[in-house]
């Protein structure tokens, strides 16, 4: 039987990776209309982010089914060695908020700057960022009550 850490960790793979390829293709488009000085609200973006998030759920179902299998084959009488894939999880994790900062930067690094721009691409950083850890943080607090 799989030691149901490792599904743990395959779940926050799969969410962190799906989620941010979702999320740089939707600031990539929000870099394209910064770059063609084209007008950016969050209605003109509905569409895109409504894609979005049909992409983050798609993106999250396959690790949700893991975190269930984790959760159904966790056996409390095994002794459960959770100490690599707790770090491997803790990596990802950082990783993806890494790469959110980062999207930001190159976002936002085109000369100066609206407020009103930069509230709104701060929002949806903020947005794909805790849509990226939620897997993440559930498999870490499934990894500890292993």
């Amino acid at each position: 039987m799989v030691n149901p850490a490792w599904l743990f960790v395959l779940a926050a793979i799969i969410a962190v990776f799906g989620i941010l390829a979702a999320f740089k293709n939707l600031m990539a488009y929000v870099k394209q209309k910064i770059e063609a000085n084209e007008e950016i609200s969050m209605q003109s973006l509905q569409k895109k982010q409504g894609q979005f998030f049909v992409k983050v759920a798609l993106s999250e179902s396959v690790p949700l089914i893991l975190i269930v299998f984790g959760f159904i084959s966790m056996d409390s009488s095994k002794d459960q060695h959770i100490f690599i894939p707790l770090l491997l999880v803790l990596a990802v994790l950082i990783f993806a908020l890494f790469q959110v900062v980062n999207i930001r930067r190159n976002t936002l690094g085109f000369g100066e700057t609206s407020t009103e721009l930069k509230n709104i691409v701060n929002t949806l950083c903020f947005l794909g960022g805790a849509l990226m850890s939620a897997i993440p943080i559930i498999s870490i607090v499934a990894l500890v009550i292993m």
